[in-house]
């Protein structure tokens, strides 16, 4: 059965996300999400994209992002692709690294887009990860 294709979104604006497979910790160590951090930096200059907002977690992302919906899938196909090659070379692995293609949803109207923005940012201190969410380094808070 054929997957459903992407809605296109009215602002261009989207809440990205992406889990490990298995739900397996694919950022486990500071290191790793300093990578894919260092990865959403590098290629938002190379792709049309703004990032608004984003998260790592120990085993998903968020992003909330703005792009057409063709240069959102390119600059996602290479931030995971050349991550995934990154994190089985450093763990001497092979096969998937996230689980299927990443999710995204429409953000249509400004309530939705702040209520986006702070879910983003508070999944580290609901998570225990840490007490503020200004002290997490693996986002865009700071």
């Amino acid at each position: 059965m054929p997957r459903e294709p992407r809605k296109k979104s009215s602002t261009g604006i989207y809440h990205v996300t992406n889990r490990g497979i298995n739900k397996l910790p694919i950022f486990n160590s500071n290191r790793e999400k300093t990578r894919f951090q260092n990865l959403l930096k590098e290629y938002k200059e190379k792709y049309d994209v703004q990032i608004y907002a984003y998260c790592i977690m120990s085993n998903h992302f968020h992003l909330l992002i703005k792009a057409d919906l063709e240069e959102l899938a390119s600059f996602m196909a290479k931030i995971l692709a050349i991550y995934a090659i990154y994190y089985n070379k450093m763990h001497q692995r092979i096969g998937y690294v996230f689980e299927g293609r990443y999710r995204s949803q429409c953000i249509e109207n400004t309530s939705y887009f702040w209520n986006c923005f702070r879910y983003i940012h508070s999944n580290p201190v609901k998570a225990n990860m840490c007490k503020s969410i200004e002290i997490y380094k693996y986002s865009s808070a700071r």
